[in-house]
């Protein structure tokens, strides 16, 4: 009976001690499950842009944890949406390890979608040229909570785990390149722009700090969609291939007359 008994317990520490080291969450911080305000929530922006049918997080996980970003150019980063009543900024930082030299990229409120990436309703996007060798994002939320928290769990020691710090970012590959209409100037003089955006990611934030138990853990309070971009051709490159073409067409139509 012994035997089983020790048997039973050494099973029981095994499974514990894979779960601690599975949980890609400090301190027990559990997968996103919540789809408790409004959309878009994780899965919505997946039904979006993969044409899947979700109706909640859990299929989807918890993403994979990528905390620092290789340099490459240009990268682009499209606002997708928010559920958020606080002000949150987005943007990088090129001290990896540090977080003190800071690029704002956008700031944005309010709840839902913003845009659906058409070219009547495009995203609010900025692009930006990625610091060498590597780079992380940060969030910055005004509000009651104010606070500064970055993709190197290490450094949010506003809302620090005594360990290695808490995760308020995920990242989900797409696995897919994605065609979208975004606007770079915002309310601007600039026309939207047609961009495709390389092997995509979807970045997801949690604005909350899990200390005192107040974060909700949804990851859904700003989302956007990052990736290096395809070149974008000049006018003036469009202008001369546009002459181009329209040359060989006619001298392919005096040859035929011929």
């Amino acid at each position: 009976m012994k035997k089983y008994q020790i048997l039973s317990v050494i099973a029981l520490v095994m499974l514990l001690s894979v779960n601690v080291y599975a949980d890609p969450f400090p301190a027990g911080i559990p997968p996103v499950v919540s789809n408790n305000d409004g959309i878009p929530d994780i899965y919505n922006a997946f039904n979006r842009f993969l044409g899947t049918s979700y109706t909640n997080n859990i299929p989807i996980g918890t993403g994979v944890n990528r905390y620092v970003w290789d340099n490459g150019s240009p990268w682009v980063v499209a606002l997708i949406g928010l559920t958020a009543g606080n002000s949150n900024t987005i943007g990088y930082y090129s001290d990896v390890g540090s977080g003190t030299v800071k690029t704002d990229l956008f700031t944005a409120t309010g709840f839902g979608f913003k845009g659906d990436g058409t070219l009547a309703n495009p995203y609010l996007a900025r692009s930006f040229d990625a610091p060498t060798p590597d780079f992380g994002w940060y969030l910055t939320t005004a509000g009651r909570n104010s606070a500064t928290y970055f993709s190197e769990p290490p450094l949010n020691t506003s809302d620090k785990n005594p360990v290695t710090g808490y995760d308020h970012m995920m990242t989900f590959d797409l696995n897919k390149d994605i065609t979208i209409w975004v606007d770079f100037d915002g309310a601007g003089p600039e026309a939207p722009k047609q961009v495709t955006i390389l092997n995509a990611s979807l970045i997801t934030w949690e604005d909350l700090p899990f200390n005192g138990n107040v974060s909700d853990k949804d990851y859904d309070d700003m989302i956007y969609l990052v990736g290096k971009v395809a070149p974008i051709p000049e006018p003036a490159t469009m202008l001369l291939l546009g002459s181009g073409l329209i040359g060989l067409a006619g001298y392919a139509r005096r040859r035929f007359k011929k």
